[in-house]
């Protein structure tokens, strides 16, 4: 296991200044995909730990030891019912012997969000069901309410903070150091699911900051209506790439630390389909090819809208062009859904008590 981020080894000052603190196992593998007249490179956070996978837990590394330093036993944090990070964010909390309490509101049900509240559940932590993220000055003021309630630590949607994106940062240096070791070539493009901003922000400042010559490309993964626009607003993205870069720029003001602008990413919008959580019959399709031809079974909210988007471009590609899919969420295992419908809050029963008569 790689115990030092590819990051604090550029800078390592930063070891003293940013807490972090080892949960899943990096480098994530780079498996490579042949198809008739060109090649795509998947960047597989998916295998990053059994019991963590997924791009989220990057994140929580540097945003959990941040919390733990400032003396938090606590976590509140916010997500769909189906949520990956929520899921991340339950099992560490639960690794480390922290309460954790999820704010969950609702999305479209199939059984990959069946299976994920499931593991929430299981975890042991508080479930509370809300309304959809709102700009809403009443809607904050009533997540303040039960974060100050529990004397808690707050992680946004997704953990889309400057220090969880700094996790995000911190991967490009270590695909940067794959690309030094011969595993992939340097990628022309880098595509990702996205959502709540974090994951792409983290991704364009890391290129920058690695002096990276790729293009980083974002397929949404739902609407505006889904997120209120304030996630998958652009200007949001840059907004959290320039507050990470100041961040870091604070701790290394006096080395070769790059402090120039970073250049935002661009983001697909023709992917989302009816919009956050619902499968369409292309998404299907692409799930079933890539379990065909790489063994990886796409989740249907995240990577597989993500994947159509990679698929398109893979087609059109010219001979020389490098395209890296990064696999942000976690591969689906085909296992039985073992529900204890008693472990949920009430709300949350009478929430899947239809769903679950036809076969969830």
């Amino acid at each position: 296991m790689n115990i030092t981020p590819e990051l604090f080894r550029m800078y390592p000052s930063l070891n003293e200044q940013i807490p972090w603190r080892t949960i899943a196992a990096w480098p994530s593998p780079i498996q490579k995909i042949e198809f008739a007249n060109s090649s795509l490179w998947i960047k597989r956070d998916d295998l990053s730990s059994e019991s963590f996978s997924g791009t989220k837990i990057r994140k929580l590394e540097f945003i959990i030891a941040d919390a733990e330093k400032k003396g938090f036993k606590h976590i509140v944090t916010i997500g769909g019912i189906g949520s990956n990070h929520c899921v991340c964010t339950a099992k560490v909390c639960r690794q480390l012997g922290m309460d954790c309490t999820l704010l969950l509101f609702k999305q479209p049900i199939n059984s990959f969000v069946v299976k994920n509240l499931t593991e929430m559940a299981e975890n042991g932590v508080e479930l509370i069901l809300i309304d959809p993220p709102s700009n809403d000055q009443i809607y904050f003021m009533s997540i303040q309410r039960i974060v100050k309630k529990r004397n808690a630590f707050f992680i946004p949607l997704g953990g889309s903070s400057p220090v969880g994106t700094i996790g995000i940062v911190n991967a490009v240096f270590e695909l940067k150091k794959q690309i030094e070791d011969g595993v992939i070539p340097c990628p022309n493009y880098i595509y990702s699911a996205h959502g709540s901003g974090g994951t792409l922000a983290g991704l364009a400042l890391g290129v920058h900051l690695a002096g990276l010559s790729t293009n980083v490309v974002g397929v949404s993964v739902g609407t505006a209506s889904d997120f209120k626009k304030n996630a998958i607003d652009e200007n949001v993205i840059a907004n959290l790439m320039l507050k990470t870069q100041l961040y870091l720029y604070k701790f290394l003001r006096d080395t070769n630390f790059v402090s120039t602008k970073a250049k935002s990413p661009s983001v697909e919008y023709k992917y989302e389909g009816a919009g956050y959580g619902h499968i369409s019959q292309g998404e299907s399709t692409n799930i079933a090819l890539m379990q065909k031809e790489s063994g990886i079974k796409l989740d249907p909210v995240y990577t597989a809208k993500a994947c159509e988007a990679v698929l398109r471009a893979v087609e059109k590609s010219k001979p020389d062009d490098k395209i890296l899919f990064w696999l942000t969420g976690k591969s689906i295992v085909d296992t039985d859904i073992k529900i204890d419908m008693a472990s949920f809050p009430v709300e949350f029963q009478n929430l899947f008590k239809a769903e679950l008569a036809h076969g969830y």
